[in-house]
């Protein structure tokens, strides 16, 4: 199907936000959504995360039914860091580290999430590369969310602090 452009936001720091939230245009013409992003943080501003919601983003699926599972390369010292985790509160963007603090740091990603609308299993995956609290790492994630619920949302937020950068939404039709 065709790519079309849900929606874009970016922050570089002022006013500062504690994430990226897209609701408009989030509906079941769309399979899947593809979402680039170029993601920094304040001092302190932790591992970058998402959450779902259903209810137009009056609240979050804070719930521990989010599972996941990732790998990720760290170039300072040519060490893999592997992470599985089941029953969580959220899905982890990249697998450990904190967000970069200037644009010329910033976690670049991909992530592709599946049946979001639809009242089964949404998918989740991701793809990184950048730097990370003052190294460069790649790696990935993936993983569910099995509640055969109909969502209508997400957000971007990081574990801790605020959150800058740019972050474009396309839905991919499905015809």
């Amino acid at each position: 199907g065709a790519w079309n452009v849900i929606g874009t936001a970016e922050n570089s720091g002022s006013p500062s936000i504690d994430h990226f939230g897209f609701t408009t245009g989030i509906t079941n013409t769309y399979a899947t959504y593809v979402i680039f992003c170029s993601l920094y943080g304040t001092q302190g501003s932790g591992s970058p995360r998402i959450q779902v919601t259903a209810d137009g983003g009056s609240s979050y699926v804070s719930s521990t039914d989010y599972d996941n599972s990732g790998i990720r390369y760290k170039a300072a010292d040519a060490s893999e860091n592997t992470v599985n985790a089941a029953g969580v509160a959220f899905w982890p963007i990249m697998n450990s580290g904190t967000l970069g603090t200037t644009t010329s740091t910033a976690m670049h990603v991909e992530i592709r999430i599946s049946n979001l609308c639809s009242a089964i299993a949404t998918q989740f995956y991701s793809s990184y590369g950048g730097s990370a609290a003052n190294y460069g790492c790649t790696g990935f994630m993936g993983g569910y969310l099995d509640t055969n619920t109909a969502y209508n949302g997400f957000k971007i937020y990081p574990s801790g602090g605020d959150i800058m950068g740019k972050v474009t939404v396309y839905g991919l039709s499905q015809s």
